[in-house]
């Protein structure tokens, strides 16, 4: 069975035995190593340990409403320090998802 039938499989269930993000970024990972690009896994951090140069792997959002800032936006510095002081009473415990950019 080739990767493609696999993930084929995988997505029929997703949303029903599957979590449908991760068949989606299992998806994702396919892709690249079979286009020959590195594969980047997401990573989950907190607020208090975002840094500039980190990769948003989704939406950052403020109370679950406010988008913050979009998919694909790398942090500066200046963006990491905003963050963390408009998280200061849950920065250590608000989850945020970044792409791996380590080879």
């Amino acid at each position: 069975m080739s990767a493609n039938d696999a993930l084929d499989a995988l997505r029929i269930n997703a949303g029903k035995r599957f979590d449908p993000q991760i068949i989606e970024q299992l998806g994702v990972l396919v892709s690249a190593l079979e286009c020959g690009q590195p594969a980047s896994p997401l990573l989950e951090t907190t607020v208090s340990e975002l840094c500039a140069g980190m990769e948003l792997a989704e939406d950052l959002r403020y109370d679950d409403r406010v988008v913050l800032l979009r998919k694909g936006q790398v942090l500066t510095a200046g963006q990491a320090v905003k963050l963390k002081n408009m998280f200061k009473r849950k920065a250590s415990s608000t989850t945020v998802h970044v792409r791996n950019s380590a080879p």
